[in-house]
């Protein structure tokens, strides 16, 4: 039936459709539903780190309910967080492991959002929003000033080869050191508020913390070098997304990399993903929706009513 689930459709939910789940009277027909396809093992809905921080901004009456609402959806069950998951496609890759649900999955035994702990997740939300508005500060004001227009598709592929190179050097630097000297260079990067790793440097240390070695590390160059960001469809994906806001012209903001965040894990392994009409504009101009043979819906009246006929036909 699913990608990684022969019986078994992994659908994933924005934030905005699990707000809409909870508060709006028009989805809970949907809501019901895909509590009962989860009840009898149909559906798989995915917790995740990335709903912890967007929900925790709500009232704390909204957020605990809205945390819930998913947990229970999610019946503990949750996808990994980035780093996690493109050092596991890495590791792979170099181990000759078959992908599968380890790669992705893990479990969560309560609700996140539970008394004080909103606080902390509350405390995490503004730094990322700090640190997204001082890395974009620049970029955002060049952008205030510019036409708006949409690039041509010759400029998107120019922008999404520089981006997508970027990452992928950042890797292969850090993986040809290791493997000539069993070491690498870090880099940290350093904000008013906090100073965090480079996250290359996070993948490497994730790699070594699995034992890489330097044979496979020299493996991980070679696969690189010849299969590029295939290998890690996580980096690609946020690498694509990224270029997409300056061939738009678009201000970059908290919301706008947090939706990358869930993307880039959730595209790779969900059959189904609700997210924002212009994200889903976006994914199926870069083609991802055919490539990793995930259907796309948005929050419109069109697309719940056919996601609820889809999901609907599914528990036939």
């Amino acid at each position: 039936m699913g990608k990684y689930y022969s019986n078994k459709t992994l659908i994933y939910l924005d934030q905005f459709a699990i707000s809409n789940l909870v508060d709006q009277e028009e989805w809970f027909e949907l809501r019901d539903l895909l509590y009962h396809g989860v009840q009898e093992g149909v559906f798989l809905i995915p917790y995740s780190a990335e709903h912890m921080l967007e929900t925790s901004v709500r009232t704390y009456e909204k957020a605990k309910a809205a945390d819930e609402l998913l947990f229970s959806l999610s019946r503990k069950f949750a996808l990994d967080s980035e780093p996690m998951i493109t050092t596991c496609f890495l590791l792979f890759a170099i181990r000759k492991v078959p992908v599968d649900y380890r790669i992705f999955s893990r479990i969560v035994q309560a609700p996140a959002l539970e008394g004080n702990a909103i606080l902390k997740y509350q405390l995490l939300n503004r730094t990322f929003r700090e640190m997204v508005g001082e890395s974009t500060m620049l970029l955002n004001l060049v952008r205030s000033v510019g036409n708006g227009k949409r690039a041509d598709n010759q400029l998107l592929q120019i922008v999404l080869n520089e981006k997508k190179n970027q990452y992928l050097s950042d890797l292969l630097v850090r993986l040809k050191a290791f493997s000539l000297t069993g070491t690498y260079e870090r880099q940290s990067v350093a904000f008013s508020m906090i100073t965090i790793p480079y996250w290359a440097d996070i993948i490497m240390d994730g790699l070594i913390g699995n034992d890489l070695t330097q044979v496979e590390a020299s493996e991980g160059v070679r696969l690189l070098s010849q299969l590029g960001l295939n290998i890690v469809p996580t980096i690609m994906i946020r690498a694509s997304l990224e270029a997409i806001f300056s061939v738009k012209n678009q201000k970059e903001t908290a919301a706008d990399h947090l939706d990358i965040l869930r993307l880039c894990v959730a595209i790779p392994f969900a059959d189904v993903v609700v997210t924002d009409k212009s994200k889903v504009f976006d994914l199926q101009t870069l083609g991802f929706d055919e490539k990793f043979q995930t259907e796309l819906f948005s929050g419109s009246t069109k697309d719940i009513e056919r996601l609820h006929d889809k999901l609907a036909l599914l528990m036939h």
